[in-house]
């Protein structure tokens, strides 16, 4: 596969098309989602991209945590806090403003409670699962999980590649 190119991402049409060739993109440069016990590997691999492409990688996992659980299961599941910090840069990078302010709330109690996140999912009702209770129902209602007013982040990865074509290509 070719590498991808500003003029590839101009001509491509669809949002879906560029979103597709953005995916392939970072898998050929470093593959598929890390594994939970490769995760410094993954950062270190994070760090070789270019700007754009290293957001929408860092951020990844994150979108797909909050469909499927929450951020506490986040924390547990992806328990690195460089990738953590990739991620928060991330949310940035790509223009998530108000996800990247509830990402940084959530990082700063998930890092108080580092060691005991390592260990699981906090267990419903204790106090540390009711603290990440409204973080997690503003981030679903940002991501359009509540009242579907929202947008998911990978949906930012599209427009900011547009805006942004040399940010998510190779450097040559």
């Amino acid at each position: 596969m070719r590498p991808l190119t500003p003029r590839g991402v101009a001509r491509t049409r669809s949002d879906e098309a560029l979103y597709a060739r953005l995916g392939k993109e970072l898998t050929r440069r470093i593959g598929g989602s890390p594994a939970s016990n490769r995760l410094r590997e993954f950062v270190r691999a994070l760090r070789s991209l270019p700007p754009g492409l290293r957001a929408m990688a860092a951020t990844y996992e994150l979108d797909v945590s909050m469909a499927l659980d929450a951020l506490e299961d986040h924390f547990v599941n992806w328990h690195s806090k460089a990738l953590a910090r990739e991620t928060l840069a991330g949310l940035r990078v790509l223009g998530a403003h108000e996800e990247a302010k509830v990402f940084a709330q959530a990082f700063a109690l998930a890092e108080h409670h580092w060691l005991s996140l390592q260990s699981g999912r906090p267990k419903r009702g204790s106090r540390l699962y009711k603290q990440f209770e409204p973080l997690n129902a503003r981030l679903w209602q940002l991501l359009g999980y509540q009242g579907n007013t929202g947008r998911s982040l990978l949906a930012l990865w599209a427009p900011y590649a547009r805006a942004h074509p040399e940010a998510v290509c190779a450097r040559t």
